[in-house]
């Protein structure tokens, strides 16, 4: 189907920048390719980050985060198409974007064109009783109004949707989750026993090491485990204390490698070698954790500390590092069964031709729920 209208499309930041939700926006239009002209907008957000002219042959345009400017780049399109990707904190250091949730409410208000809402996180409710709380309220009460105004509201996990359900009964909401940004290898290279890996960003590798450190020390020790792969981005200083901190207290220094930021076919040979995947991923959140959704479409057993808390998929096939323990027969017939089931699972998922295929219809306004 072709389209007139322009599409213009609002994220945080555009690659090479490190940005989860900027890397998200990047896969869908590398599967997507929108036959029609695309104006990409990224409302800066006091970050320091140079600003890019250009992504994937469209014109990048920062932007201050005031209405006035907005709404003018907005207007300068003419009429046209909106697709958001929303992440607070993505866009505002304090979490709370007011104007460019208030800038696009008045234009779908005006009936230019379709909006569409991708919502990667909501509100922050982990406020509650802090001097943040009413800052929080506020914007949970702007992304009502933003979900609202939309034609289409997305999301990539159920306990976002439950949220969303609770505060809009009336508005439907799909869910989307996340699928992996690493390119999947061929499954015959052979894996190295008692290899595992953990990527990911910084912030989410000092997460698994503090979840899963003293299990991890135990492991290396009875020998179940025998080199720990670290790789990922991010250099923040008082994570890469945080980092370097229990790296010391909880691993050998002859089982560790650490790389930082690598390139994606790197990622993916270390993948296809290793036996293991460490991830802290709580049940809320696995839709839109790419670490996890890494490590099931790679074919990793998963280490969690959260095996076992939950029989339904794809919780149902983690492994707690307590069942490693000692391993027999009965655990490794065990664990490939996982690996099997967990994989099969993801690839059910549709990957991103079914996300692609979301937004697409969404825009041609045949979304099924």
């Amino acid at each position: 189907m072709s389209f007139s209208r322009p599409l213009a499309i609002f994220v945080p930041h555009v690659p090479p920048v490190t940005c989860g939700v900027g890397d998200y926006s990047a896969r869908l239009l590398e599967t997507w390719h929108p036959e029609r002209p695309l104006h990409i907008f990224v409302p800066q957000n006091g970050d320091g980050t140079v600003p890019e002219p250009e992504f994937r042959g469209a014109p990048v345009e920062h932007l201050p985060m005031r209405e006035p400017a907005l709404r003018a780049a907005l207007a300068a399109v003419g009429d046209c198409d909106v697709l958001v990707h929303y992440s607070g904190f993505g866009y505002h250091a304090r979490g709370y974007p007011r104007a460019l949730i208030r800038s696009l409410v008045a234009w779908r208000a005006a009936g230019r064109g379709n909006l569409i809402v991708m919502l990667h996180e909501l509100w922050d409710t982990s406020a509650e009783g802090t001097l943040r709380a009413p800052i929080e309220w506020l914007h949970r009460r702007a992304v009502r109004r933003l979900a609202q105004a939309a034609d289409t509201v997305i999301t990539n996990t159920e306990s976002h949707a439950a949220r969303l359900r609770a505060l809009l009964p009336d508005v439907p909401v799909l869910v989307r989750p996340v699928v992996t940004n690493i390119p999947i290898l061929s499954t015959s290279v052979s894996r190295t026993a008692g290899m595992a890996v953990l990527f990911g960003m910084q912030g989410s590798r000092v997460r698994s090491l503090e979840a899963l450190g003293s299990d991890l020390r135990a492991l290396t020790a009875c020998g179940r485990l025998n080199r720990i792969v670290l790789a990922g981005g991010g250099d923040q200083p008082r994570s890469s204390s945080q980092e370097d901190k229990y790296i010391a207290k909880y691993l050998p220094a002859r089982a560790v490698e650490r790389f930082g930021k690598i390139p994606a076919e790197q990622v993916a040979a270390l993948l296809a070698e290793a036996e293991f995947g460490l991830c802290e991923t709580e049940w809320k959140d696995w839709g839109k954790s790419t670490v996890f959704m890494t490590y099931a479409a790679h074919g990793l057993n998963v280490i969690s500390p959260h095996a076992g808390l939950r029989l339904d998929p794809p919780f149902a096939w983690l492994t707690h590092p307590r069942e490693l323990l000692g391993p027999d027969a009965r655990t490794e017939e065990l664990l490939a069964g996982r690996t099997a089931a967990l994989r099969r699972w993801y690839e059910q998922l549709g990957g991103w031709p079914r996300i692609t295929a979301t937004f697409r219809a969404a825009l041609a306004r045949e979304v099924e729920l």
